[in-house]
């Protein structure tokens, strides 16, 4: 939605965008990967008054949603164990960086937003994947293996599927 309406510039609305931004990259961690492949080269290439207006909405919104929620605890211990941050991460933290540093790397060579949606696919589906296969190492708990955190790959893989039929059907 945001590439077909600011398909020029991304960055015309910093300050929604950063909003958003902070919303999506509170509440759903899986997205973050994507957002690094779309964003980061416009990002990069945008003018410095973008940039600020984009961090400045980006970090209130995160301070105002963290305040929400670390306010209210009763105390420091019950913060750390009802992280809701480190209830989405619960993969090993050097795979993580290894594909966020990926990511920002590819995010240079990324031409369309097809290839977006192929290099989401296969970054957060290999990421959810290592994430099963540490669970089957080191064991799962009560015989239940968590496979909750592999659907979150699921639609990427479904819009790139759509991009691809989308293409085969142009060549027939």
């Amino acid at each position: 939605m945001w590439h077909k309406k600011f398909e020029k510039n991304y960055f015309e609305k910093p300050l929604l965008l950063g909003f958003v931004l902070g919303i999506l990259c509170l509440t759903r961690s899986v997205v973050v990967i994507p957002l690094i492949l779309f964003l980061f080269k416009p990002f990069w290439e945008t003018d410095l008054k973008q940039k600020i207006k984009l961090l400045i909405a980006f970090s209130l919104t995160v301070v105002i949603l963290l305040a929400s929620v670390l306010l209210p605890a009763e105390n420091f211990e019950y913060i750390l164990k009802h992280n809701p941050l480190k209830m989405q991460g619960q993969s090993n933290i050097f795979v993580v960086l290894f594909f966020l540093v990926l990511s920002f790397v590819f995010s240079f060579y990324i031409k369309n937003i097809k290839q977006v949606f192929y290099l989401s696919t296969i970054i957060v589906f290999s990421l959810m994947c290592d994430h099963v296969i540490e669970q089957i190492i080191k064991g799962y708990h009560s015989n239940f293996l968590n496979i909750t955190y592999v659907a979150a790959s699921l639609p990427f893989c479904i819009v790139s599927y759509c991009f691809l039929l989308n293409s085969t059907t142009d060549k027939n």
